[in-house]
Order: structure tokens, then C-alpha cells, then sequence
């Protein structure tokens, strides 16, 4: 199992949920957000543990033990057996996850001045930046 950690390739698809769902396919992340939008609607205490930038969903009364994987959802496993120490993260940080995706793509498409307004954007959330320096200076 502790494989599904390192074995994951950056995950393919739409990140922003409505290009997700018009696709049919989505990024990790936009699959967590819409997973764990969907279970808190039908009053599932499920939300998102991660580890980095991975993310997996997990119920909140087994205090994380049983997680799945958003971007190869293969069912529920051990937590434990990713070797990694899994914490909370909040909708604040899976949106500085998601948006980071979103200027990382940008950055490589070439469009920088998008790739910088979405760092200014993700700067606004109460999360740790670095990014707008070196974009900065990639842009003089």
C-alpha cells in the first residue's frame, strides 16, 4: 500500500470542479472538493487529510484511519500504510492546493499573467505563499 503514494502520477484532468463535471474526469483535488461536498450534504462527517500536496478523504469519527484516494478511488484503506503523517486540511488549504495546480499549468502553458493573478488570488487565503517572486522574475 505504501506504494499508492509514490507509485500516483500528478493527477491528469480538469482542476476547476465545473470544467470537471462538463468533462467527465477531474483532477484529485477537484474530485475531493466535490467528494466531500457531496457526503457534508448528506451529513457524512467526511472531509479532506493530506499530506504535501496530496490529498485523500477521510471520516472524522475514526479519526482518519480509513482514507480514500480522490484520484484513483479504489476503495477505502489503512491510512497508516501510506508512511506518511496525514493532518486535516481545511477548505482554505484545498483551495491554495487547487489553485497552485491551476498557476503551475498556467506557468507551463506560457501564460504567466494568469499564472500571477492566480498566486495574487492565493494569496489572499490564510495559508504559507512563495511563489509570486519567482514569477516575478521569470515575467522581467
Amino acid at each position: 500500500m505504501a506504494r499508492l503514494l509514490q507509485e500516483r502520477l500528478p493527477s491528469p484532468g480538469p482542476v476547476l470542479l465545473p470544467a470537471a463535471l462538463r468533462s467527465g474526469r477531474a483532477h484529485a483535488l477537484a474530485a475531493a472538493a466535490a467528494g466531500v461536498a457531496a457526503a457534508q450534504r448528506a451529513g457524512m462527517a467526511i472531509d479532506v487529510v493530506g499530506s504535501g500536496d496530496r490529498v485523500w478523504l477521510a471520516h472524522h469519527d475514526d479519526g482518519c484511519t480509513l482514507v480514500v484516494d480522490p484520484g484513483t478511488p479504489v476503495g477505502p484503506f489503512e491510512g497508516g500504510l501510506l508512511g506518511v503523517d496525514l493532518h486535516w486540511r481545511c477548505a482554505h488549504e484545498l483551495a491554495a492546493l487547487t489553485l497552485g495546480v491551476v498557476a503551475r499549468r498556467a506557468e507551463r502553458a506560457g501564460d504567466l499573467d494568469l499564472a500571477l493573478r492566480v498566486v495574487r488570488a492565493r494569496m489572499t487565503l490564510p495559508v504559507e505563499h512563495g511563489e509570486v517572486a519567482a514569477l516575478r522574475a521569470r515575467m522581467n
